[in-house]
Parts: C-alpha cells; structure tokens; sequence
C-alpha cells in the first residue's frame, strides 16, 4: 500500500513539473494594471535580451523593420474580439536593425477594456492610461516611389484619414500638426 501511494505522488509530481515547464506565456497573462501613481506596471520584468525566437515563442505578434514576422493571428483575433466588444489585449514586439550587429526591441501592450483602446509602449516615460474610442487602419499611398502603405493609429476621431496622419508625422509646421486630431500611432503595416 505504501509503494502505491509514493508512486501515485511521484506521478502527481512529475506531472505538475512537466505541465509548469511546459507553460507558455500567453496575451491572456498581460495584465492591465496599474500602480499607486496610475502608471503601467506591464513592463517592470522585461528580459534585457531579447530575440525574435524568444518573441515567437512566448506568443507575441512579431514585426522586423514593420514587416510581420510572427504570429499574425494573434492580431486578427485581436481585431476580432474587441469588434465585439470583448476585453482583449495583445503584446506587440517590434525589432529594429541598426546595423547588422544591432538591433534595437519595442515592446507595445494594446488593451481593449470596458470599450476603449489602451496603448503602452515600453520606450514611452509615460506609462499613464489614455483611452480611444477607435482603432483606426488607414490605407493609402506613401514614400518616394509611392506604394500602397496601411498604419494603425488609435483616435477618438472616426473620420481621421490616412493623409492628415502621414502628414503630421513627417511636418514640421506645429499648426499643422496641432490642426490633426490627437492619435497615438500603434504601427505601419
């Protein structure tokens, strides 16, 4: 009787250390909370190395340079779930080249929560929650030659357009710029 029960432990053990070594970081763990100041705590145990592997195999929606490189479904489903409504939220990571041996890593956590959009981008100081009413994809024509460009912009302005947003990141008239409904700027795609 006593050997039954060690070996029922032992199995019961061996179990739990492969389901915990086999845990997968998920969006679902993201959580939108906040500290005694207000500010985001999403980005206090970020890893000092990181790679696009190591993005892959955590579940993030990867981008190269602003080419998707990983895990693109999580964005749709994404898009999916806050159309209807639901809380959703979603770890973005963005990898620039520099030069062949660097490469600099963004981290963006975007919430959908109680019916608005929450961006954090870990490079921003402000870690403070601004809410939007929309997540805007804008299409159109940018660059020299032109080409078709799409960025995703968060607003509370429906009816900003793709020109008005490419215009006022690359103005240097403040008129201009303050004349443009505030946005933040979630990506180019």
């Amino acid at each position: 009787m006593r050997k039954i029960i060690v070996s029922f432990f032992t199995i019961i053990c061996i179990v739990g250390l492969l389901i915990s070594c086999a845990e997968k970081y998920d969006n679902q763990s993201i959580k939108f909370s906040f500290d005694d100041n207000g500010k985001y705590t999403g980005f206090s145990n970020l890893p000092t190395k990181y790679t696009v592997e190591d993005a892959k195999k955590d579940g993030c929606f990867v981008k190269q340079d602003s080419k998707d490189i990983a895990n693109k479904e999580l964005w749709n489903s994404f898009i999916e779930d806050a159309s209807k409504g639901k809380n959703t939220s979603i770890r973005i990571v963005k990898f620039y080249t520099e030069t062949e041996d660097d490469t600099i890593v963004y981290f963006n956590d975007l919430f959908f929560d109680d019916d608005y959009y929450y961006l954090f981008d870990s490079s921003s100081e402000n870690q403070k929650k601004q809410p939007y009413q929309y997540l805007l994809m804008l299409e159109g024509k940018f660059g020299n030659p032109l080409r078709d460009s799409r960025v995703v912009v968060l607003t509370n302005d429906n009816t900003l357009k793709f020109n008005d947003v490419m215009k006022s990141l690359v103005s240097s008239n403040m008129e201009y710029i303050k004349s443009v409904s505030p946005y933040r700027l979630v990506m180019f795609e």
